[in-house]
């Protein structure tokens, strides 16, 4: 059953794009929408794969793209984060929605203002345990190969968690 509402940010959403993982992030929520800023970060070069594959997206509907107001990102600019962190993040206040987030202080940030998150390697779990995937460790090593940070600790971590040492 689809969870409600996810607000992406553009690292991830990107991340799970390459990862042939988009179509079911869109299943598991009745609606995954982009702040104008973070749709402009993920098609601003429509020569790759992932950008084109995110405007089709756009344009089909799987994802919806919602304009942030100026005023609404006030309470988000303390932070000092990047333009498409700051309007998903304030969009997802706005919405009281989970956000989809990887970027460490984009992550307290949004964990300061009472937001539920999750990022990269928690939709791999969740895939993981609901049977959308059959091993995390492939898509560990597929992100790795994109040049994708993740922590050593957080790749044992998970793999340990479903024994994919």
């Amino acid at each position: 059953m689809p969870c409600s509402l996810l607000i992406a940010d553009s690292g991830p959403l990107i991340a799970l794009t390459r990862l042939d993982l988009l179509p079911q992030l869109c299943a598991r929520f009745e609606s995954v929408c982009l702040p104008g800023k973070v749709v402009a970060e993920v098609t601003r070069d429509m020569q790759r794969p992932d950008a084109q594959i995110l405007a089709n997206a756009l344009d089909r509907g799987l994802l919806t793209q919602i304009e942030v107001a100026e005023n609404d990102i006030d309470a988000v600019l303390r932070f000092g984060l990047d333009p498409g962190e700051t309007d998903a993040i304030a969009l997802a206040c706005l919405k009281r929605a989970m956000l989809l987030i990887d970027e460490r202080k984009g992550r307290l940030a949004a964990k300061s203002l009472g937001l539920e998150i999750i990022g990269t390697v928690g939709v791999l779990i969740t895939f993981r345990k609901a049977g959308v995937i059959q091993q995390v460790k492939p898509y560990f090593e597929r992100l790795a190969n994109m040049g994708y940070f993740l922590s050593e600790a957080l790749i044992r971590q998970t793999l340990s968690q479903f024994d994919e040492t």
